[in-house]
């Protein structure tokens, strides 16, 4: 076991302060970024919450996949009616 003076410990416990006290405002930086990214999606998505955030990507994916399917389809219907020519 290690044997601390009283300047150590009083070393320690001003270190561990300075390390809570910066934690603290990380934190702190943290909530106001989250809340800012939170007021930008209702503004832009009109979502609330990630759930509904992911949700809706989710949504926009297919519909993404549903458009790039009919622009191959109607790229390859071009294609045949100019091999048809």
């Amino acid at each position: 076991m290690a044997v601390f003076g009283r300047g150590d410990l009083g070393q320690r416990l001003l270190s561990l302060k300075s390390q809570l006290e910066e934690k603290r405002n990380s934190r702190s930086e943290l909530q106001g970024e989250m809340k800012s990214l939170q007021k930008q999606l209702f503004e832009d998505f009109e979502v609330k919450t990630l759930e509904e955030a992911e949700a809706l990507i989710a949504k926009t994916e297919k519909k993404l996949q549903k458009m790039e399917q009919e622009i191959r389809e109607e790229i390859e219907a071009i294609e045949r009616m100019l091999e048809d020519e």
